[in-house]
């Protein structure tokens, strides 16, 4: 029984593995102590490709900072016999659902669960996906206090993905694998060959627009690369995105005072590191479009952006893209990722489709297992259920399904 301390270390047998033997895993329920392995975690990273941004130190330490109130970190550190670190597993619990004096936890990977975060993956050493999988799951396994588990926004190149789905199948744990659509822009070696690829009618919006407003305004593009700009412009971004969303009667992304926290630390790490790739369009002086993005490897990514709605008719949020495109394709990036979301305008500039991987899971015979099973039927069991099952008991599932609130 492995029991759960403050920087602890247990011996974990691996059930089903063949090579590698124990790993030793660590526990680390404070970010001070997770970040003692900093220098290994980032030689994880340099030594696997595949993982990106959304699996640095940074963006998880900053999401931790700003969202981490109210939940329980578990990060789990697995060495093998040599002492060597191979995999860190940022993990965290939270309170899903209560009922008299019964609580039920969720796991979830550290910066999933406030809609910031995509392409979260396990920082793991390549080759050691299976035995740190096998690992994991054993942990899971003899721990009592979680009810769901679920790991979201998994890319599908993601290595430690198939290892514990494995697992999960072989322990005959209730589970569902759910895909979301992401999108993305192959960039070309040129601007000219970005431009062909387009539609005629949209083509104009990216050259004919931008020379407009350059002939009505005296326009300037900056990028933040000082803390002193940050200071002056994130507040810009916030403003310029509520704008639009307050016109349409919704709160927006930033009337959330954890998400501009988040954003204050994460941009601050991005900037000193030299990802951040935080763009502003003025008019006459005057700010009128920003995208927040951010470099690493051969990728940019759009986390969010903004507009001044009364200069909705100039399209000066497609200028400030083709402004930021056309730099990306001369630097040589080779992806230009819109993340998550169904958006169809992001098909107009010729982004292609790809998906995520969600996998929640739970173990057998408890109400989290329950719960999964049930969330997974397709139509047709739910319409045995309402045949079948009394009104007062679908009722009382169903509210326990939206408290534990497993589509998120």
């Amino acid at each position: 029984m492995i029991v759960m301390e403050p920087n602890t270390s247990t011996l974990v047998q691996p059930t089903g593995v063949t090579t590698n033997g124990q790993l030793e895993i660590s526990i680390h329920e404070d970010w001070d102590a997770v970040e003692g392995n900093r220098s290994s975690w980032e030689s994880i990273l340099c030594a696997n490709p595949i993982l990106t941004i959304f699996a640095t130190p940074e963006w998880v330490g900053s999401w931790w900072k700003a969202y981490g109130t109210g939940r329980q970190l578990v990060s789990l550190v697995l060495r093998d016999k040599t002492a060597n670190v191979v995999g860190i597993i940022p993990l965290y619990r939270e309170l899903m659902w209560q009922c008299v004096d019964h609580c039920w936890h969720g796991v979830r990977l550290v910066g999933d669960g406030s809609g910031d975060s995509d392409n979260l993956d396990f920082p793991l050493l390549r080759g050691y996906e299976t035995v740190c999988a096998n690992s994991i799951m054993a942990w899971l396994g003899q721990q009592s206090n979680w009810a769901v588990c679920r790991f979201n926004t998994l890319p599908q190149n993601s290595q430690a993905f198939g290892p514990i789905l494995d697992e999960v199948c072989r322990r005959h744990w209730p589970h569902n694998v759910t895909a979301v659509p992401q999108w993305h822009i192959p960039l070309p070696r040129s601007w000219e060959e970005y431009l062909e690829r387009l539609s005629p009618e949209f083509r104009p919006l990216l050259t004919r627009y931008p020379n407009r407003l350059a002939s009505r305004y005296n326009c300037e593009v900056v990028k933040c690369r000082t803390q002193g700009d940050l200071d002056q412009y994130l507040p810009v971004l916030f403003y310029l995105h509520q704008q639009r969303w307050q016109q349409a009667g919704k709160p927006g992304s930033f009337s959330s005072p954890e998400r501009r926290a988040f954003y204050r630390h994460m941009s601050s790490a991005f900037l000193q590191r030299g990802w951040l790739e935080f763009w502003i369009m003025k008019l006459n002086s005057t700010p009128v479009a920003a995208q927040f993005c951010f470099q690493y490897r051969n990728s940019v990514y759009l986390l969010q952006e903004g507009f001044d709605p009364k200069f909705a008719k100039d399209k000066v949020g497609y200028a400030l893209r083709a402004k930021m495109l056309q730099h990306f394709i001369q630097c040589g990036i080779e992806r230009y990722d819109f993340l998550g979301g169904t958006q169809a305008h992001k098909l107009k500039f010729g982004a292609v489709k790809n998906s995520y991987q969600n996998l929640h899971f739970a173990k057998p015979r408890t109400l989290g297992g329950i719960a999964i099973s049930l969330s997974g039927f397709n139509e047709q069991a739910r319409a045995w259920l309402r045949n079948t099952i009394p009104s007062e008991v679908r009722s009382r599932v169903r509210t326990t399904l939206e408290a534990m609130n497993l589509n998120g």
